[in-house]
Parts: structure tokens; sequence; C-alpha cells
């Protein structure tokens, strides 16, 4: 890159949006502003910080001063006692109206929104292959909040805008109900997902960060343009098989078990670990090919070694 691109990152603080700092804070191609809900020391190489409330109103058109490129890793994955129905859509999608009006008025502004496969629902049939252009069709809150944030971006006439759909990110400092699944694995001594054999894709943050650079390179612009992306680790892996990775990491070293159906459909019902073995449980396998030809990219780490390199500390 010829000149320094200048990057804000919105919900700077969160797990994905920390390893974007990070990751872009390394490099001398760029310089990050960032806002979020609180800082953090993580912040300190950064340009400016801002700290901004998404429930609330956001002065865009000052932040927006001097950035060539915007990122939205904003989100709320799941509803909770501490967070309202209304503010996950507001953060999720309606903070972004404002957001795209004022990026629209700026001339070569570049909008990076991350997205989701939930925007997807459960339309495979099964060993499809998930692509860009396959139906849209939601099944819970989180997909459907962010079909709406995509829709938003879409619809702001002349904006820059690149779309990047994710299936479940992994890497230091996660949470949810993936790192739930997770913790099972690496302290159970039964593991119960035998007959779990779809494949599924994921991504680890270095493969994502790798990914957004390669966005934010100039000469790419041409092909990124208003276009929406699919990414992943270059292999996809059963729940099965992630069970019995994961498990190597523990002491309980856990012994895999198949489970008839009834009673598969019994533990996803599970109050502390049914969410997150119901998401498991049906296989999506994303196709990254369009991602992969027009940047000349390929995922730089494997699952097994970034799990590797976690040391199994899968920290909440």
């Amino acid at each position: 890159m010829n000149s320094v691109i200048r990057v804000l990152i919105v919900g700077a603080s969160g797990f994905v949006g920390s390893a974007i700092v990070e990751s872009l804070t390394n490099s001398r191609d760029f310089e990050v502003a960032i806002t979020s809900r609180r800082k953090t020391d993580a912040f300190l190489g950064c340009l400016k910080f801002e700290g901004i409330d998404l429930t609330a109103k956001v002065e865009w058109p000052e932040l927006l001063e001097n950035i060539d490129v915007v990122i939205y890793a904003a989100g709320i994955a799941s509803a909770s006692k501490r967070c309202s129905i209304s503010d996950f859509y507001q953060v999720n999608a309606l903070a972004l109206v404002d957001l795209v009006s004022a990026a629209s008025q700026v001339r070569g502004l570049r909008l990076i929104y991350l997205s989701s496969v939930k925007v997807h629902g459960e339309c495979l049939e099964p060993g499809q292959r998930l692509v860009e252009s396959d139906k849209v069709c939601p099944t819970d809150v989180y997909g459907m909040s962010k079909l709406l944030g995509e829709k938003i971006v879409q619809a702001a006439a002349g904006l820059d805008y690149v779309i990047i759909r994710l299936p479940p990110v992994y890497g230091s400092g996660m949470k949810g109900n993936f790192l739930r699944f997770l913790k099972f694995c690496r302290y159970s001594k039964i593991l119960p997902f035998g007959s779990f054999d779809e494949q599924r894709s994921y991504i680890g943050l270095p493969n994502l960060c790798s990914f957004i650079e390669k966005i934010l390179d100039p000469k790419y612009a041409y092909c990124s343009s208003r276009e929406v992306f699919l990414v992943s680790d270059l292999e996809s892996i059963s729940t099965r098989d992630l069970a019995v990775l994961v498990s190597h990491f523990g002491s309980a070293k856990g012994f895999l078990i198949s489970m008839p159906g009834w009673l598969t459909q019994l533990l996803t019902r599970l109050p502390v670990y049914g969410p997150s073995f119901g998401g498991l449980v049906s296989g999506c396998v994303v196709d990254i090919s369009k991602a992969r030809v027009l940047f000349d990219w390929s995922p730089p780490s494997s699952l097994p070694r970034q799990l590797s390199f976690l040391g199994g500390n899968f920290v909440e």
C-alpha cells in the first residue's frame, strides 16, 4: 500500500472488534480510530477513541472526519437480562441507519459490515455448500437482525460497502454458546456426539483478520465494492470430530458415544447447554470460492492449529 489507510472500528471492545484492532494496529499500513462503550489498554496505539452508546443518538459526521473505512463489528448475539430485544435490534441493525446516512455523504468512504450466515437460516439441503447467492431465510432473531442490517446498508444510495457473512467465530476471548460447547467437550468424560457427523464451517480470528486486510487493500477495491462475501477456515469439521479434538486438551479425555434421535432432541432442550448443542446438530458448510478467487486469498491457519495455539484455555 502506498499511503496509510484510516480505519474507524465500531464495536472495538468486543470479541471480534478487539481482534481487528490488534491486527490493524500491528501494521504500518493503517491508522486505527475506535468507538466503543469502554476503553481498554489494547487501544493505546490507536489514533483516537470515542466512547459511544449505540442504543442512543450518535454524532456520526464528527466521527467520520478524515476516515477512509468504517468496520461495523458491533453486535449482540443473544438477548439477556441486561439486554432487551429492542437493544438487540438497535445495535445489530438500526444503529446503521444514521451511520450509512452520514457515510453516504463522505466521498470515497467504505463501510464493512460484519453479518452472519444466520441470514440464510436452515435452508440448506444435506451436502449443500452455502454460496452468497443462496436464499436468505433467517429463523431466529439474531439472523433476522443481521439481515435487517444488511438491507439498511444495501439501501444506501452511493455507499461503497462490503458485507461479510460469518460462520461461528472462535479464538481467544470467545463467549456464548460455542464457548460452552468447547468447555463441555474439554471437561466431560462422555461426549454424546457420535452421530453428529454433518460438516460445519467455522472461522478463527486470524483468518478473519487476514481477509479484512485483503478488503482494505486498495488494489482490490474494484472487485469488492457493494459485494457480499462468505468466509471461513479452509476446512470444515463435523461436531463429532470437533468434540474429540477439543477433548484432547482436557484432563477428562472424553469417550465418544452415539445417541438415539429422541435423546438428541432432549439434549438440545437443556437450559444451560441445550442452545449450544442445538446449533451443532445440522450441518452448514460455506463455499469461500468467491473470496479466494477475487482476492487471491487463502485462510492462513487451520482450525486444529488455532485450537492448539489456544492451548485449550477457553476462558470466558
